[in-house]
């Protein structure tokens, strides 16, 4: 009723529909800002950006009346962003969505430019209510504005708060290469209520037509493989506490097939800091798991061969270290993962590794003899070939070297050449 009240407030503020520029860097939480206005009668959403520069530019283009606008994000942060549309548009009300609680913030905050403050933990009791504020004229900065603190540098602040994001922004990366390369389904569980609302993408992802998910909790776990199906759920309410969720799980299809889905969620509290529900995505990754067991297929396979097989990155540090390379070399895989090969090994080359190195980048491959050092001091002689690949997945140059051991050979060779030599010399 308080969130209906505050939304006939607003509209008999603002008679026709307030136009709202939703700005966080993060998918699910602009997901659920909107799913939480697009609810509400006289407010529309009209437009999404991804981070500062991006606010700067929707604002400019479609020139809303108000903006949600988060603070900590990338290219230019949110009081940046505010400040530069402040100065475009000074009728534009701006609302900053911050998860600091901080009374400093929210007056730098202010000094931005912006019209209120909301904390992210309290968006679900106090969005509308602060957009009512800001309507009318007025500002909404909670009870703890006027509160006096320590002086603090709020760039600092906001530069922690991105490093300490970095995991869930690289997993919202994800989540935008879906959009491109396949399909994404968005869902609202409301956890008071046991409704779950879907998209059709989503229904698809679990082998159903549009319209067919009867909509409720207990529904969407039953169409959870057994095997998964337990896990998931507990991970899921022991996610509350966390107030956030992602996980893999398989699900089974009416056919009998299995598919593997990777599952976000964010979870909005009432004004009581009760769960009230669930905001989120899933995407497919049935391809990728597939292609997780091809590679360690083909792991297994590179691990069959007398050969020593090594994988190394730009730095020359071991990304892969086959058991080949184990028997000839004495170290495991995982003393060896992330050494210089040529320091680990104490490589002598046949000539300065600047120029093999050029070779290398040049013709993409090189191949010569090389002498290397074990772990129990004994020296080999190989013959090293050397070919530069690009993992896509990572967007990195590797180098794959295969190490045969030629010492026996090398050994008898010389043993043929000495008589000879002392031959020549009598």
């Amino acid at each position: 009723m308080a969130m209906l009240r505050e939304s006939r407030l607003i509209h008999a503020v603002c008679p026709h529909p307030m136009r709202i520029l939703v700005v966080d860097d993060h998918q699910i939480v602009r997901r659920g800002v909107c799913s939480l206005l697009e609810a509400e009668e006289g407010l529309e959403v009209c437009g999404e950006a991804v981070d500062g520069r991006d606010a700067v530019d929707k604002a400019t283009a479609l020139k809303p009346h108000a903006i949600i606008m988060d603070i900590s994000m990338p290219k230019l942060n949110g009081l940046e962003a505010t400040r530069e549309i402040r100065r475009i548009l000074p009728d534009t009300k701006i609302l900053i969505l911050s998860q600091h609680d901080i009374p400093a913030m929210m007056r730098q905050a202010e000094g931005a430019g912006a019209h209120g403050y909301v904390v992210k933990s309290a968006m679900s009791h106090e969005l509308l209510a602060a957009l009512k504020e800001v309507a009318s004229g007025g500002l909404f900065f909670g009870g703890l504005f006027r509160e006096t603190g320590l002086d603090f540098d709020a760039q600092e602040v906001l530069q922690r708060s991105i490093i300490l994001e970095r995991a869930l922004r690289e997993s919202d990366e994800r989540l935008r290469l879906a959009h491109q390369i396949a399909r994404i389904g968005t869902f609202e569980y409301n956890i008071k209520t046991g409704v779950n609302r879907w998209t059709p993408e989503l229904e698809s992802l679990y082998g159903l037509r549009a319209g067919e998910f009867p909509g409720t909790q207990a529904a969407w776990e039953l169409l959870i493989h057994s095997d998964d199906r337990d896990s998931t759920v507990h991970a899921m309410k022991l996610a509350a506490d966390e107030g956030g969720f992602e996980r893999e799980w398989r699900v089974a299809w009416p056919d009998g097939s299995v598919h593997w889905l990777w599952g976000k969620a964010w979870l909005l509290r009432d004004n009581l800091g009760n769960p009230e529900r669930w905001v989120g995505a899933n995407i497919d990754i049935t391809e990728r798991k597939r292609a997780e067991k091809r590679a360690q297929r083909e792991a297994r396979l590179l691990d069959l061969s007398f050969d020593a097989i090594v994988v190394r990155d730009a730095n020359d540090r071991v990304r892969y270290w086959n058991r080949g390379a184990k028997e000839l070399y004495g170290w495991t895989a995982e003393e060896a993962s992330g050494q210089v090969t040529h320091t680990l090994l104490q490589t002598h080359f046949p000539k300065p590794l600047e120029t093999i190195v050029a070779i290398l980048r040049q013709e993409g491959r090189w191949d010569g003899e090389l002498t290397h050092s074990c772990k129990d001091g004994k020296q080999v002689t190989v013959m090293s070939r050397w070919a530069t690949f690009r993992d896509w997945e990572c967007a990195e140059m590797l180098v794959l070297e295969t190490n045969t051991d030629i010492t026996k050979q090398k050994l008898v060779e010389e043993s043929v050449r000495q008589p000879a030599r002392l031959a020549q010399s009598t």
